[in-house]
């Protein structure tokens, strides 16, 4: 978990967010700043930053096990989206909606 800016960078996802009255409930996102971009590397888990794979095997990380699976459950249903939030060197924030491959949807 990230607690602070002068932290040094971490493994795994960087926030879960809820919001009981939002469509979708769940968001799970990355952040990068400026120019950096999602891992494109293979992992030995056969995963790649931010795929559904990648997210599964981090999430009970991220938020415990109870919550974890409440999440993975309500995929079914629609209620979870993976977010990339580019933060621009000038303070502007793009936020792109990513499939189960960590594709930017159009």
């Amino acid at each position: 978990m990230v607690t602070h800016l002068d932290s040094p960078s971490h493994k795994g996802i960087d926030g879960v967010y809820y919001n009981p009255d939002g469509h979708p409930p769940y968001i799970i996102s990355e952040a990068k700043y400026n120019t950096a971009t999602l891992s494109t590397k293979t992992l030995t888990d056969g995963s790649q930053q931010m795929n559904r794979r990648w997210i599964d095997n981090r999430l009970e990380k991220a938020v415990g096990r109870r919550m974890a699976e409440e999440i993975k459950s309500a995929r079914d249903f629609g209620d979870v989206q993976s977010n990339l939030f580019n933060v621009k060197e000038n303070g502007d924030i793009v936020i792109y909606q990513l499939d189960d491959t960590a594709k930017k949807m159009k």
